[in-house]
């Protein structure tokens, strides 16, 4: 049964919980982490072994024979400036819902980033954006399957290891299903959010309402801000570099046991569809070189190429010969982040420390400057004010 997955391989996709006939499967958060790992009330269960069937980490996959690659970002200026990096994702979706079909993707629901299914183009904007934070998945793989097997057109959008157990779900390729994932640094665990979330609302002496981690307020992408929004009104904005949620994200420290042995990387996919920052794309495209953003978009199927071709009009993109270098400047796409040496004395320390100073003491090494004043002089009962601080 499932319960024989590690820790360190279950990557928490949803596909066991999903698949179970008799539901059987819970996820139960980890005391200090919050992490979710699957958990089997064995008087239910019927050993039926569907869950070990659906589970990716007890399953190699095949990657894509081929695969080519374009810059691109949107042609319409408003949507690229909006967009995380260049703008490729609303161009797909749109063209999708206007077949019919249905999008699949991460949405901030009550607090947190749920799977949800996006079918009317006013709603897209739900999907837009990146989300630091691991989407539940909850229903959206059931809910997939029936869009399907009614023969509707559906997109689906997540990690690389989402897009694993949604096939592994499935059991069967599907001719109306596209997928596509991203280049994944790898997903924190939910402490993380839970912790960060409180001390902005401590900060702010309000409930957040709204939050991008990467809003291009600065004009460019080239200085990413991350700005969240409260119900009194007030507006948290300071440089991703500056922020202690980006400073730990990046640090690794606070990663999904899995990500750190993640098997879902390199060039080829099992996915249609993977989409990327472009980074240094001046050194392998020098004409796209723009300053609001530009995405890598890498193509592993006929599926993928074909609606890639059907919004080319909306966007300007050009083709990648060498994706290897198109790649370097985005090493997750190729290897895991690997787990620092700090590791162990982080979570020691997050028991105890307030959330600011955790990220002046374990920050990514490359953001290590002074947080702000008004961050650093926040009183430490935070952490114990949300039960992760003794």
């Amino acid at each position: 049964m499932i319960d024989r997955v590690l820790k360190t391989e279950c990557t928490g996709c949803g596909a066991c919980g999903s698949v179970c006939p008799v539901s059987a499967i819970t996820y139960v958060p980890e005391e200090l982490s919050n992490t979710w790992f699957p958990q089997i009330d064995y008087d239910t269960c019927i050993r039926c072994q569907k869950c070990e069937d659906a589970c990716p980490a007890l399953h190699d996959y095949t990657p894509s024979a081929e695969t080519t690659a374009y810059a691109a970002y949107a042609a319409d200026g408003k949507t690229q400036l909006q967009a995380s990096s260049g703008g490729v994702f609303p161009a797909l979706a749109q063209e999708v819902l206007s077949r019919g079909g249905a999008v699949f993707g991460g949405a901030w629901v009550d607090g947190e980033v749920r799977h949800v299914c996006v079918e009317a183009p006013e709603e897209l904007w739900k999907l837009s954006g990146s989300k630091y934070v691991q989407s539940k998945v909850q229903d959206a793989f059931i809910r997939a399957k029936a869009l399907l097997d009614s023969g509707q057109l559906v997109y689906f959008s997540g990690t690389p290891c989402q897009i694993a157990g949604l096939l592994r779900f499935l059991q069967k390729p599907y001719d109306n299903l596209i997928t596509q994932d991203l280049v994944c640094h790898g997903v924190p665990v939910p402490w993380l959010w839970k912790a960060y979330k409180a001390f902005l609302e401590e900060q702010h002496r309000s409930t957040l309402t709204d939050i991008s981690f990467k809003d291009k307020r600065s004009g460019t992408w080239y200085q990413y801000y991350v700005t969240a929004r409260f119900e009194n009104g007030e507006t948290y904005s300071v440089p991703f570099t500056k922020d202690p949620y980006m400073q730990l994200y990046l640090s690794d420290v606070c990663l999904r046991p899995a990500c750190y042995n993640c098997k879902y990387k390199g060039q080829t996919r099992q996915s249609d569809i993977t989409l990327a920052d472009f980074w240094g794309v001046e050194r392998v495209v020098p004409e796209m070189k723009h300053t609001k953003g530009v995405s890598l978009l890498l193509l592993h199927s006929e599926k993928g190429h074909d609606l890639f071709e059907s919004v080319r009009s909306k966007l300007k993109a050009a083709p990648v010969s060498d994706i290897a270098k198109a790649l370097e400047r985005n090493p997750a796409a190729l290897r895991p982040s690997p787990k620092p040496a700090s590791y162990e004395a982080f979570w020691a320390d997050a028991e105890n420390l307030p959330f600011p100073a955790l990220a002046q003491k374990y920050g990514a090494p490359h953001f290590k400057k002074s947080l702000p004043a008004k961050v650093r002089s926040l009183a430490g009962g935070i952490l114990r004010k949300i039960g992760i601080r003794k």
